[in-house]
């Protein structure tokens, strides 16, 4: 007796959860930061105004005579006063 084959009877596809594959590419961008900086050298001339007072001084020794004049008749002798002065 011969068998006929049959043909496979196709069921519905059992579905698995997903493997999870992940690559990673990776791109790299340079960035310029520019940090500038600056230094300002200021030259100061100072005048000092030194301010003095000088002051001299004199010293004086002051002399003066008197004369008078005496007519003959009314001399009456050194340090007395006569009539008029000379």
């Amino acid at each position: 007796m011969q068998h006929c084959q049959q043909k496979p009877v196709v069921l519905p596809a059992v579905v698995h959860p997903p493997k999870c594959n992940v690559t990673h590419s990776k791109q790299e961008y340079v960035v310029p930061e520019v940090h500038p900086s600056h230094t300002t050298h200021v030259h100061n001339d100072v005048y000092k105004h030194v301010h003095s007072y000088p002051h001299s001084q004199d010293q004086v020794a002051d002399a003066h005579s008197e004369h008078f004049h005496c007519p003959p008749k009314q001399q009456h002798g050194y340090g007395q006063q006569c009539n008029r002065p000379w």
